[in-house]
């Protein structure tokens, strides 16, 4: 087991129930998670906020979500 480990790694090992630095998490926090908190949360990066959290930042990763328009 590696001392720090990519979170495509973690997962990888994690899916084949060998032993990983930490538990994979990946919390889908976005870019329009942060304005919506209160400090100091708010004034965090992505990446810092993951980092506060102990998850994983995927970048990348293709949404769930697609939008199909923008007005009702």
């Amino acid at each position: 087991m590696a001392e720090t480990m990519t979170p495509n790694e973690r997962w990888l090992l994690a899916l084949k129930c060998e032993p990983v630095d930490r538990l994979p998490f990946w919390p889908k926090i976005g870019s329009s998670y942060a304005p919506y908190q209160s400090e100091p949360f708010r004034s965090m990066s992505i990446n810092d906020l993951h980092k506060w959290v102990g998850s994983d930042e995927h970048a990348g990763v293709a949404a769930c979500v697609k939008v199909t328009r923008k007005k009702t």
